[in-house]
């Protein structure tokens, strides 16, 4: 399901509710202890409180209700302390002391939450980068372009952009994230750009449309990558299909939608689910997890050989890129071990210290060509705008 990947939408466990919500389990802890005493004391509340309670418990099934436990974590310590101002030994101190002590224990509440709000900072997820990728595309793309992302940047996008994005937060499905997902996992440039011109113009419909003839979704999706793929031969892929020639299918499948396609390099982050969405099998109801690590430093790469070594861990690999920053990023060599039956391929940027340990089906993807290997000389059909090295990028889909 989609829903695995966002993290909003996974169950809270006990240290993340304790955490995020009280920042410290002793607290939590203590709140519900309040909210005990105050159903105990005063049972008719719970009329009130019930369905405030039933949206708290959502948290255990999704973190985004964990907004919902705040005000009851709130109210369960104010009783709290109103309940330890009434015990016996306190009411015997004097009003200004009594006062005084339950003054200094809301303080001591209180700091434990203020030390973890202090120490935690979080960065935006946008950098001032992405900022410049994305004026970069009103500067120099018409109002009518679709720009093709993925779904965290969709909103992100269309608001500095004033562009449709393909996919965002408000539209995302299932059909619609393997959709957008697909063309980045490819490793043929001329299947992922009629793709995305395809899809941008007809959307979802467009899947739906073409099912209607097959009344088959595998074998829709067969159909859409054989086409799009080979545009000189949709003849004999119509043929092939069983489908009507008279059916106008070359205007249909091959619109002249203006596209534009935005690929942040924190996506390499993200890859273990976008590459599982884009390469999912309907037949097999399964994607490829692609292995991908990032390597700042504590590596080697033994060349002739075809190792990278991680600490006491040595890995084969098949293929291994040479990439340079000099005098802009581009790929000026590349070593085939053809002997090895390695699944892993690794892109270095040897002035950088830098190394890139990728599943070979990953290293040949359009996603990796595009922002690791050739990002300023594309495969035909892209066109750069602009792209910030290990940043991110902007291309015209042609």
């Amino acid at each position: 399901a989609a829903g695995q990947s966002i993290s909003e939408l996974q169950p809270a466990s006990w240290s993340l509710l304790a955490k995020g919500v009280a920042g410290h389990g002793a607290l939590l802890v203590l709140s519900i202890l309040g909210l005990g005493l105050l159903v105990r004391r005063h049972y008719r509340i719970i009329s009130m409180l019930l369905f405030p309670i039933l949206l708290a418990l959502l948290s255990f099934v999704a973190q985004r209700f964990l907004i919902y436990l705040i005000p009851l974590y709130a109210l369960g310590l104010a009783y709290l302390l109103r309940w330890l101002s009434g015990l016996k030994p306190l009411s015997k101190i004097p009003m200004r002391p009594r006062q005084l002590i339950m003054a200094l224990l809301c303080l001591v509440l209180l700091g434990l939450n203020a030390k973890r709000a202090v120490k935690t900072t979080i960065n935006p997820r946008i950098t001032p980068e992405d900022v410049h990728l994305a004026l970069t595309i009103r500067e120099k793309t018409s109002p009518d372009t679709v720009i093709w992302t993925w779904w965290d940047s969709g909103y992100f996008m269309q608001f500095y952009t004033g562009r449709r994005a393909i996919i965002h937060g408000g539209n995302q499905n299932s059909d619609l994230i393997f959709i957008t997902a697909f063309p980045l996992t490819v490793r043929d440039p001329v299947l992922a750009r009629n793709w995305m011109k395809f899809f941008a113009a007809r959307g979802l419909s467009g899947l739906y449309r073409v099912n209607s003839r097959f009344n088959d979704m595998e074998k829709t999706v067969d159909f859409l990558k054989q086409a799009l793929a080979r545009p000189d031969h949709l003849d004999a892929v119509i043929a092939r299909f069983g489908l009507e020639k008279k059916t106008p299918w070359r205007e249909y499948l091959f619109p002249g939608t203006r596209v534009c396609l935005y690929l942040p390099y924190r996506l390499i982050k993200d890859v273990y689910w976008w590459f599982y969405y884009g390469t999912w099998d309907l037949k097999e109801k399964r994607g490829v997890h692609p292995a991908a690590a990032v390597l700042p430093g504590e590596f080697s790469v033994d060349s002739r050989n075809g190792t990278v070594t991680i600490g006491p861990r040595t890995v084969p690999i098949s293929e291994l890129y040479y990439v340079t920053l000099t005098p802009e990023l581009h790929t000026n060599g590349h070593k085939s071990y053809t002997r090895r039956s390695s699944r892993m391929g690794a892109i270095w940027i040897k002035e950088k210290n830098l190394a890139y340990l990728l599943d070979t089906r990953l290293v040949n993807s359009l996603f990796t060509r595009l922002v690791l290997l050739n990002p300023l000389s594309p495969p035909k059909g892209f066109k750069a705008l602009r792209y910030i090295p290990l940043e991110g990028g902007v291309w015209k889909v042609e």
